[in-house]
């Protein structure tokens, strides 16, 4: 990637940076701040979203992006794309990481969304910075041209954050009226099937009526998208949170009939679970904020079939005080999948477990000079990242909940290593064989839909399309532990598939991987 983050930022100079960052020119509701409390059980929105703060570390980067020429026609989809993927597989494509995009497996995604073009106060785009370059790029139009040529959607992200900005765009009917139109527009533009909302706010009784105006520019926007373009597909992302208390910013009950799916935001979850400490970016379970939690959650707000579980391919390093676990941290900054590879090489560093997080990390000491790994930080380092072995943990929640699928923050940050595409490939290319509650929707492709009364999957199964083998598997019906919603019919998993699994790693979700009769087969790069 050619994405640069700083040698060391504070968590503190973070926050600082977002706020400066998200300031708008003159909106029309300027200078107010307050708070909303939560109620006893509910989980706050975040002062900073994660994309936002995400992309300010950006904000410098050098883009090597050309000038945009050459739009293909879309195709018709099959399944979840041409290859037969059995689930919504949903990544982001942030600007930065456009430059990458030839090295992506388009055959096990289904959904890109493009991050992104910026919204102003006024519903009028921000013309400069990486976004609206990106969007005028020609890495744009050859991602999407591939992508389309595979049966891959491309969406487009419009962003919005900082209160008064937010509060105008979501409460001035006008301002609403043109985001709305100039969405439209720059859509059409580039051939594009649709769009992801990403408005990072919170609800401030200094800024009445956001809640309610988030609500009805999604319904007037995907009215007009399906008005356009009936089979256009429309998204929101949303915290980890939003689903635990109805006075977020996100309601996601209102919210669920106007979008086709949800991308939960399941990351950076450390400065909320454990403010100033090093710690686990997406834990599975335990602490306030999880995974399994935020989809159980989601699950009583809203249909299985319109929630996809995002995830993270990238950790943090926390530069600490101490080289105990959950040690007191003075600075982290992001590293990506490949990144954190790099790093616990040129660290020597051995991977440990996080049992209650489900997921690695690694400790290691860097000195002041001569570091190997050129952080000459004099001072201990600690790496909470993401592996095969933790994302398994997570993908194995998408299937035993039934929900829509998976989703991918970002696109880029797997640094080209097959593994981790692979993996995808186990995990959701492969037909699954599934008893649902009649209560929870499901959003197999119809001609892929299992029988429900078919409670023995097909040994030896082949799927041309999907590059998928299923290996002898006997069933045990068995109901996934956070949720009453689903019971899945499964198979015992094959050794290779065992051998990824942590050891610690609960029995109900070793039993409820709905996909354990696949066996992965290297995917081939488009």
């Amino acid at each position: 990637m050619r994405s640069r983050f700083p040698a060391f930022t504070s968590l503190i100079g973070i926050a600082a940076l977002v706020t400066l960052a998200i300031v708008a020119a003159a909106p029309v509701a300027a200078g107010r701040s307050a708070a909303v409390s939560a109620p006893l059980g509910a989980i706050p929105d975040p002062a900073i979203g994660p994309l936002t703060a995400e992309e300010l570390m950006h904000a410098h980067d050098t883009l090597d992006l050309s000038a945009a020429s050459g739009l293909q026609t879309p195709q018709p989809l099959r399944a979840f794309n041409h290859a037969g993927l059995q689930k919504e597989v949903f990544g982001f494509a942030p600007y930065w990481a456009l430059s990458k995009q030839s090295t992506w497996n388009y055959k096990l995604l289904s959904t890109i969304a493009y991050f992104g073009l910026s919204i102003n106060w006024d519903g009028t785009w921000i013309k400069s910075g990486g976004g609206y370059f990106g969007y005028r790029s020609q890495d744009l139009i050859d991602m999407v041209n591939t992508a389309h040529a595979n049966g891959v959607r491309v969406l487009l992200t419009i962003k919005g954050s900082g209160q008064a900005p937010l509060y105008d765009i979501l409460t001035v009917p006008a301002y609403r009226d043109l985001a709305v139109q100039n969405t439209i527009d720059a859509i059409a533009n580039k051939n594009l099937d649709g769009v992801n909302i990403d408005f990072e706010g919170k609800t401030d009784p200094a800024y009445p009526g956001m809640q309610d105006g988030l609500t009805t520019f999604t319904a007037e926007l995907s009215n007009a998208m399906h008005a356009r373009w009936p089979s256009s597909m429309v998204t929101i992302a949303t915290y980890t949170g939003s689903a635990s208390w109805d006075g977020g910013l996100m309601r996601i009950d209102a919210l669920a009939p106007y979008v086709d799916a949800m991308f939960v935001m399941g990351y950076d979850m450390s400065f909320s679970n454990m403010s100033g400490q090093a710690g686990p970016n997406a834990p599975l379970t335990g602490w306030t904020y999880n995974d399994t939690l935020s989809v159980s959650q989601y699950l009583t707000k809203a249909p299985a079939s319109k929630i996809i579980l995002g995830m993270p391919w990238y950790g943090y390093r926390f530069t600490t005080t101490t080289g105990a676990g959950y040690a007191h941290a003075t600075g982290a900054v992001p590293a990506t999948y490949s990144a954190s590879l790099d790093l616990l090489a040129c660290s020597h560093a051995a991977s440990r477990w996080d049992a209650p997080s489900h997921s690695p990390w690694a400790v290691w000491y860097s000195p002041s000079t001569n570091d190997p790994c050129g952080i000459n930080a004099g001072a201990w380092q600690e790496l909470y990242y993401e592996n095969t072995q933790s994302l398994a943990a997570k993908y194995d929640l998408v299937n035993a909940t039934g929900i829509r699928g998976t989703g991918i923050w970002a696109l880029g940050y797997e640094g080209g290593k097959p593994e981790i595409w692979s993996q995808l490939n186990t995990y959701f290319s492969c037909p699954a064989d599934v008893t649902v509650d009649p209560t929870v929707a499901t959003t197999a492709p119809t001609s892929r839909v299992p029988r429900t009364s078919r409670s023995t999957p097909r040994s030896r199964q082949r799927s041309s399309q999907s590059g998928c083998q299923r290996v002898r598997a006997q069933s045990a019906p068995t109901t996934f532990s956070s949720t009453t919603r689903l019971r899945t019919t499964v198979g015992t998993t094959s050794g290779r598939l065992q051998a990824m699994q942590p050891p610690s790693l609960s029995k109900a979700l070793r039993a409820t991987r709905i996909n354990s009769g696949c066996e992965p087969t290297p995917p081939q790069a488009s």
